[in-house]
């Protein structure tokens, strides 16, 4: 009996320090910055690849400026809708969750944030900043 709880004991500190020396796994931050000119978006390449099975990507905008409305969502490589679509105004340099509620997020697999216009009749703006898919 004494053996056997030494013998638990045992196995549940060496499988304790297996799990312990597992490396952690940190999620990719990107920079971005758009240009919207008469609705359009002019973007860059503003790929990540999502590190966990979180549901949600982060966009912080850091520099926001111009006129009228435009917005943001996350696709797949493949240019498929994943997550919802936010809205941000001229000036407002906020921190904003998009839920991964079009598609799952799958860690490993790269996303791009896509940037549109709200409205038509926006002449010219920009929002940069990072997000993490």
């Amino acid at each position: 009996m004494k053996n056997t709880k030494k013998r638990i004991a045992a196995a549940l500190l060496g499988l304790g320090m297996i799990f312990a020396s597992g490396s952690a796994v940190s999620a990719q931050t990107v920079n971005f910055t758009f240009r919207f000119y008469s609705g359009n978006a002019v973007e860059g390449n503003h790929t990540a690849t999502k590190a966990d099975w979180e549901q949600r990507a982060y966009v912080t905008t850091t520099s926001v400026g111009g006129t009228g409305n435009f917005g943001f969502r996350v696709r797949t490589a493949n240019g498929s809708m994943a997550t919802e679509y936010r809205t941000w105004t001229a000036g407002e340099v906020n921190n904003k969750t998009l839920a991964y509620s079009i598609l799952t997020g799958t860690p490993g697999n790269s996303y791009r944030l896509h940037g549109q216009a709200d409205s038509s009749k926006l002449a010219a703006s920009n929002g940069s900043g990072r997000w993490t898919p």
